[in-house]
């Protein structure tokens, strides 16, 4: 890997005399995207594309474009916020109405500034 850099950092820098326009454009994208490569390439856990959130959202924006306007900036926001607890619960596998019943339940006993991390639907079992 470190070749590979080491040769688009050398291509990047004789400039677009040597090379053609399309190939100094290539060259200029992929060290853009380098670091994000590097974590990918270091973690094998994290995903190349968001292509299952975005299939996971289609029904979610087909029904926004059937329902017209939401009314608002934060009604758009709170809509967001929940169809985002709605899907992270279905990846996960979880009850929707279980998972809330249990947040619910945890944040009326959680102290102000504790972390509640662990009450997101990534971290939580049926």
């Amino acid at each position: 890997m470190s070749r590979i850099e080491a040769k688009l950092i050398e291509l990047q820098n004789t400039g677009q005399t040597e090379c053609g326009e399309k190939l100094m454009k290539a060259v200029k994208y992929a060290l853009s995207e380098w670091p994000a490569m590097k974590r990918v390439l270091e973690n094998g856990d994290l995903e190349l594309s968001n292509n299952l959130c975005e299939q996971m959202m289609r029904h979610i924006k087909m029904n926004l474009k059937t329902a017209g306007n939401i009314g608002s900036e934060g009604s758009a926001n709170h809509n967001a916020f929940m169809y985002s607890v709605v899907e992270s619960c279905r990846m996960a596998g979880i009850k929707v109405d279980s998972y809330l019943d249990k947040l619910m339940d945890c944040l009326k006993k959680a102290a102000i500034g504790e972390d509640l991390t662990h009450l997101l639907p990534c971290y939580c079992t049926q």
